[in-house]
């Protein structure tokens, strides 16, 4: 699939349809696997940034890498990646349960 620039509102959309593989949980949303087979950080990076038209900061989080990107004073939105196959598993807004 070709990726192409996701602006503000196409993130939006994306959350309110629910884009979500995974479901708000106190577990891990990605799968346990070797950190031996994960992808370097900096190739998630240069992956979402040719997807997204906003800073992020990259992290760790339930055993995935996630993006947070910050849209205005009041929005923000975590996207969860894949830290093997670097697929985008989950994303969810700042109004969401997260534990």
């Amino acid at each position: 699939m070709a990726w192409k620039t996701l602006s503000v509102v196409a993130l939006g959309a994306l959350l309110v349809a629910g884009n979500a593989a995974a479901a708000d949980s106190e577990g891990p949303i990605c799968p346990d696997s070797p950190k031996d087979k994960w992808v370097k950080p900096e190739a998630v990076t240069a992956m979402l940034s040719k997807i997204i038209d906003k800073e992020f900061e990259l992290g760790l989080d339930k055993g995935c890498y996630e993006a947070e990107v910050v849209i205005n004073e009041q929005t923000m939105i975590d996207i969860y990646v894949d830290p093997v196959t670097m697929q985008i598993v989950h994303i969810r807004s700042n109004g969401a349960e997260d534990s």
